[in-house]
């Protein structure tokens, strides 16, 4: 089969986020069963290249530019290669020029969390005294005060029709198909359900730590923004040292926006850890290997992000036999057993998840019972080949129903 893919996101230059280390497994295994690859990726160099045989690179200076350039690029390697399926992300609405461009062209949309979701769990209302705020300044500029609002579909077109206009929706857990339909999307009737491919095997070989040293490793892995968690995780650090003092916390992944306009995130936690600086740690981002390393060095992983589709960091630190405090919401729940492989919390309680890293560091037992509890779910739950043959399913649906159906991808009715 000749597959094509197409996401701003890819390891290593634009591949900062889960939906590029994603298409990282899926396209070794694909191409190690012998189908034909080309991935669509972007570069911040100003011309087009191809990194590997495999790997083509869009100059763009993030998803928006991608999308505004991908069509001509993809219509030109089409005429070449004639692709037989276009797997694109929902984020962004990825892929939409290229079927408007090619709409006989099957494609597979794979669910990971659209911009209309992550916009959702970011917005936060004024208060009274912040919106007065904002008017006097406003005003001062001699301006209109345009003040922030709850993100409307009707502002995100593009990632409804992509949805509609897609032959296929492969969705990593029932959490985010139902989050999909409530929020109007049209997945009713075309979802697939298929977990994302993770490789265990590097993860299995590294050992549990059997007893927690006198200075306890706290390990969080991912992109450092606020709905990941991370500001409810620094606020309950403070908590936890008071009772274990040499607890050492570390942060690994690239730092976003954070709460306060003009500074990142680490610089932000850096500030509001000022007292305890010596006890957390940054990493910035990493390459995959030395991610391994972290996970090999902690005792407890903690990812009390606000919603995951699926929650490949945690599958990552289960696969590696860690004790797993997650949110109880999204993918996480689905893939947790709550008590068994792994901890679930309140999403967004800085005391639950103070009180679930003080449970595990406490209770030894229960943290190595979870351990290994968790690196069998993973094994178990996400077999790599069992997942790329659903995987390769959603592809040959797609293919066959686009033999059937005349695409649709004009605007999408009044949805606010």
């Amino acid at each position: 089969m000749r597959i094509a893919f197409a996401s701003y996101e890819y390891p290593f230059e634009t591949g900062g986020g889960g939906i590029g280390v994603y298409l990282q497994t899926a396209v070794e295994w694909l191409k190690g069963q012998g189908h034909q690859i080309v991935v669509f990726t972007g570069t911040k160099n100003a011309q087009a290249f191809w990194e590997t045989n495999e790997v083509y690179r869009l100059p763009a200076n993030g998803w928006k530019e991608f999308n505004q350039i991908l069509a001509t690029y993809f219509v030109l390697e089409h005429r070449r290669l004639a692709f037989d399926v276009l797997e694109c992300t929902d984020y962004e609405a990825c892929g939409l020029s290229v079927k408007i461009a090619l709409p006989e062209l099957p494609i597979v949309v794979r669910l990971h969390t659209p911009l209309y979701l992550v916009d959702k769990l970011l917005f936060q209302p004024l208060s009274p005294p912040q919106k007065l705020r904002f008017c006097l300044g406003a005003f001062k500029r001699m301006k209109l005060p345009n003040l922030p609002s709850v993100p409307k579909a009707i502002d995100y077109t593009n990632e409804f029709s992509i949805i509609k206009a897609a032959e296929v929706v492969s969705s990593p857990s029932a959490s985010i198909t139902e989050e999909m339909r409530q929020l109007g999307f049209a997945v009713q009737g075309k979802t697939m359900l298929v977990p994302l491919p993770f490789d265990s095997a590097p993860f299995q070989s590294i050992e549990a730590r059997k007893e927690i040293s006198a200075s306890p490793h706290i390990v969080f892995i991912g992109r450092m923004e606020t709905r990941k968690g991370v500001v409810e995780l620094a606020k309950a650090i403070p908590a936890v040292i008071q009772l274990f003092p040499n607890t050492q916390f570390t942060f690994v992944g690239g730092a976003s926006h954070s709460p306060v306009k003009g500074i990142d995130m680490q610089t932000f936690l850096q500030q509001l850890l000022t007292s305890h600086r010596n006890s957390v740690h940054f990493t910035g981002r990493v390459s995959r290997e030395t991610v391994m390393n972290y996970l090999s060095q902690g005792d407890i992983f903690v990812f009390p992000s606000h919603y995951e589709s699926f929650g490949l960091a945690c599958c990552e630190a289960m696969a590696s036999g860690k004790a797993v405090i997650g949110s109880r919401c999204g993918g996480m729940s689905e893939i947790i057993e709550e008590g068994v492989s792994g901890l679930l919390i309140k999403p967004k309680s800085v005391e639950t998840i103070a009180k679930a890293i003080v449970l595990l560091l406490h209770n030894n037992e229960l943290r190595l019972r979870l351990g290994r509890a968790a690196r069998e779910r993973v094994r178990d739950y996400l077999s790599l080949p069992a997942v790329i043959n659903k995987q390769l399913a959603c592809y040959q649906q797609a293919i066959e129903k686009s033999k059937r159906l005349i695409c649709n991808v004009s605007p999408i009715p009044d949805i606010t």
